[in-house]
């Protein structure tokens, strides 16, 4: 990896609680870029680009790192196997599997999330994802694209929610997701 170096940081900012991101720092040509990651921690857990035993997941998130740095060079060794001058939007893009989802299944996006939430230990945000898919499954049938997603839809699907007994703040959950 010629002029490029891959890391783990804590973001400078913190939350109210105290709690910093923990960011992918990728430097190219003296050029850097963060990528934030779903993982928070306070700055006396993290040391060493690792999560500290005294952090309480620090083994699932040291896991989830471990395999986020893997990504990021295999990113990396592929834009050099191309020998392609890449930026680092475009490592961003790549390393986040950015693309244009609008001829892609809806469920497979829906089962990707929830994989990547229940890997990083975040069970609830996995179990409310599962629930929202499978309304929109009832609704609509596994083989629903982006592309197929119009207003109407959501109206008939709004509709739908409350037909099955779903409260507003329900409604209201499965529709932004």
């Amino acid at each position: 990896m010629k002029n490029t170096t891959i890391r783990f940081a804590l973001h400078n900012r913190s939350t109210t609680e105290g709690l910093h991101s923990v960011v992918l720092r990728i430097t190219k040509d003296r050029q850097k870029k963060e990528i934030h990651l779903d993982i928070k921690c306070k700055a006396e857990h993290f040391k060493d680009d690792r999560l500290t035993k005294s952090h309480p997941t620090h083994k699932a998130d040291n896991d989830l790192l471990l395999k986020l740095y893997a990504k990021a060079v295999d990113v990396v060794e592929d834009f050099e196997r191309e020998d392609y001058d890449f930026t680092l939007d475009e490592f961003k893009t790549k390393f986040k599997g950015v693309q244009k989802y609008q001829d892609s299944n809806i469920v497979k996006f829906f089962n990707e999330i929830i994989d990547e939430l229940t890997r990083s230990g975040r069970t609830g945000n996995a179990r409310a994802y599962e629930e929202s898919k499978a309304a929109l499954v009832k609704f609509a049938g596994e083989n629903l694209s982006f592309k197929s997603i119009s207003p109407t839809f959501l109206e008939k699907f709004e509709v739908f929610l409350r037909e099955n007994k779903n409260g507003n703040g329900g409604i209201s959950f499965k529709m932004s997701l």
